[in-house]
């Protein structure tokens, strides 16, 4: 769910509102007069997130010293997000083997 929290608010309760951000895992968006001000996210988020930045800088030079042709990033990480969405779909129903 996406939450939504003006800087006032934010600032009134900061201390619950980071451990609400870290708990959850879900960014906070903070906002001021309505517009978007600022992102709030859990220290472990911000790890999954430098960690993935990380990896996919790292695949770039490695292609990139390879010679291999670059793709747009939007096309990768589409092709990304298929391969983890096939990671977790449930295994297809075997047949039982014949005794």
């Amino acid at each position: 769910m996406t939450r939504i929290m003006g800087v006032t608010k934010a600032r009134v309760s900061f201390t619950e509102v980071v451990n609400e951000a870290d708990n959850h895992g879900e960014p906070i968006y903070l906002t001021n007069f309505n517009e978007p001000r600022a992102v709030l996210i859990g220290y472990k988020a911000w790890e999954a997130l430098a960690e993935r930045l990380e990896d996919l800088e790292d695949a770039l030079t490695f292609h990139v010293r390879r010679g291999e042709p670059s793709r747009p990033i939007e096309e990768f990480l589409v092709e990304l997000e298929r391969e983890e969405e096939n990671d977790k779909a449930p295994l297809p129903a075997t047949a039982s083997a014949i005794s």
